[in-house]
């Protein structure tokens, strides 16, 4: 146990920075699983919630908890990871809107060719 009282003061400062530390890591953390749980669960608001993400990183920032090069690494992986979702998401809905979209033509084109048949029949 420290002897003078400036070094008892410091003990209870670094304490209770401590606690306030381990609090805005915990949120940061839990919000960043959130949003890489959402993206890989590819849930709807996923936005909203990368969003929140990279603000609770921010503010971790600025209260001096992290230092600004790690959270540029967590955002920068966690818009990396958004990203690439995003793009594999449209990828599926255009590949399926494409096979659609060439259902119909084929299934149209079948219709008129039958449709010609029954009119050239009659001539």
């Amino acid at each position: 146990m420290a002897n003078k009282k400036a070094s008892k003061k410091d003990i209870l400062k670094n304490k209770r920075n401590r606690i306030r530390n381990v609090h805005f890591k915990s949120l940061m953390k839990s919000s960043i699983k959130k949003a890489i749980d959402s993206i890989e669960s590819k849930q709807e608001g996923r936005e909203n919630l990368v969003r929140i993400a990279l603000k609770q990183i921010d503010k971790t920032v600025s209260k001096g908890i992290i230092h600004k090069n790690s959270a540029a690494r967590l955002k920068s992986s966690l818009a990396k990871k958004n990203t690439i979702n995003k793009k594999e998401s449209t990828a599926k809905k255009e590949s399926t809107a494409k096979k659609t979209s060439t259902a119909k033509k084929t299934s149209t084109a079948k219709k008129a060719s039958t449709t010609k048949k029954t009119v050239s029949t009659k001539k």
